[in-house]
């Protein structure tokens, strides 16, 4: 399986932040504890480039779905919490400490598979 490349422009990147700030605290505070633990796993592009595919391990592993390149910034978890959850955000922040990679440069962001996205 080739991987794509990692790549978001800087205005993609202080989207990103803006979208953390604005978060409640109690989920803020709860994703930065799990990002601290490395509860995020591997960042990849899903095969059609649009979203940015993980899992968080928190009590269950969960999946995340971000799109960074729609002006909306959509997310979804596999959590039973409605809207922004703690998972988002420590994926968020996974993605806003991700180097930003120059269209055809090779990244260092590894795959990780998809139950949805990958057969």
């Amino acid at each position: 399986m080739s991987s794509k490349t990692f790549a978001i422009t800087s205005e993609q990147r202080d989207f990103i932040v803006d979208a953390i700030t604005q978060l409640a605290s109690i989920h803020f505070k709860q994703g930065v504890a799990l990002f601290q633990k490395g509860a995020v796993g591997n960042l990849r592009w899903d095969k059609e480039g649009h979203k940015i595919l993980s899992t968080v391990q928190c009590k269950d592993l969960y999946w995340v779905e971000i799109s960074p390149l729609d002006d909306h910034l959509p997310m979804t978890c596999s959590c039973a919490a409605e809207g922004m959850c703690k998972h988002l955000v420590a994926a968020l922040l996974k993605i806003r400490i991700a180097p930003l990679v120059k269209k055809g440069a090779r990244s260092s962001v590894k795959p990780t598979k998809h139950p949805v996205n990958d057969e």
